[in-house]
């Protein structure tokens, strides 16, 4: 696999879509843009949890890249770690590059090595002797990873996506295909329901399953749920670091399927113009949710009441925000579709 990092667009994305954008142009599918298609809102709740989670990602990776595109992706456990770097050289033999999930603790090219733990995702593309070469797209690295090195930072159970399983995953392009305005209308439809609530009660079970969660709240109302909660629970002085930082990872990953989604609309907008507006509000509505991210970082580093005070008052004006783009979306779906 040729080690040069393609050049994408690269603001709002996190390491898995800039590790899987860089794998599967080199498998020759240019359209990874809209790969990255669903943008939803859902406040969750797991038994003894009193405060809950806002989360943005109601489709599993396999389901969104199957979706418009036909890309299979195929994720594969493995618990013993011999059988493991067989399994990967297999697939480099074949010239199939792998994505892997990994603790920053552990990679000693990195800032963090040995200070902090956090999942990431890399690319690994060859295979030499005892070692692998790896694509690190956030890091800017290309270059050598032990096995031992490899191995240890395979093992993510200290980090926020905590697992005991060593995991790689993999993707084919046998029904890949090119993505058709028709079927892109449709996703545009299907997050406009999600975020408006409108979800049957098969959709509604499959979620609670996939999320292993007892309450559920699907759409905007998501958002008035979080602010309850930060007014509840977050409004008093004492040591809520850990709390406050979980805060500012959901709003950062609801951030980036805001921009993820504004890319999948600039590609359609291509097509039909009409998208176009409602395009850059969806990627100015990321920003807002960045910024409310960042609020809740510093909150994390040095809480203060007035961070909380602009935090209620961002996440009220994104709700409109949202709440106006939808209303727009709507009336775009349905005028396009009619003329199909």
């Amino acid at each position: 696999m040729n080690s040069v990092m393609i050049n994408q667009k690269t603001t709002g994305l996190d390491c898995a879509n800039l590790a899987i954008n860089s794998l599967l142009d080199y498998k020759g599918y240019k359209y990874y843009s809209t790969l990255w298609k669903q943008c939803g809102l859902m406040y969750i709740k797991t038994k003894g949890d009193s405060f809950g989670q806002i989360k943005g990602n109601y489709m599993k990776m396999e389901e969104e890249f199957w979706l418009v595109n036909g890309v299979t992706v195929k994720t594969c456990r493995q618990e013993n770690p011999n059988l493991l770097s067989k399994e990967i050289c297999d697939f480099l033999k074949k010239d199939e590059p792998i994505i892997v999930y990994v603790d920053v603790f552990e990679l000693p090219y990195n800032k963090y090595y040995k200070k902090m733990h956090g999942s990431h995702c890399v690319t690994i593309i060859d295979q030499q002797d005892k070692s692998f070469t790896i694509i690190d797209n956030v890091f800017r690295y290309t270059g050598q990873l032990s096995f031992e090195h490899l191995l240890n930072a395979l093992n993510i159970s200290l980090t926020e996506n905590s697992t005991t399983s060593l995991e790689y995953t993999y993707f084919s392009l046998l029904n890949a295909k090119i993505p058709k305005k028709e079927e892109m209308f449709e996703v545009v439809n299907k997050n406009n329901r999600f975020l408006r609530g409108n979800i049957n009660k098969e959709e509604y079970e499959r979620i609670k399953l996939d999320n292993k969660i007892n309450e559920i709240e699907v759409g905007l109302n998501s958002i008035n749920l979080l602010m309850e909660s930060l007014k509840k629970n977050m409004g008093i002085r004492e040591s809520k670091e850990k709390e406050w930082y979980k805060i500012h990872r959901d709003l950062s990953n609801i951030a980036n399927l805001h921009y993820s989604y504004s890319y999948f609309l600039e590609y359609l907008a291509k097509d039909v113009p009409d998208f176009e507006k409602i395009q850059k509000r969806y990627y100015n509505l990321a920003k807002n949710w960045n910024m409310a991210s960042n609020l809740a970082l510093k909150a994390s580093i040095n809480f203060q009441e007035s961070l909380l005070d602009r935090l209620i008052k961002k996440l009220t004006l994104i709700r409109q925000k949202e709440e106006d783009v939808i209303e727009n979306s709507e009336d775009l779906y349905q005028k396009n579709i009619t003329l199909l």
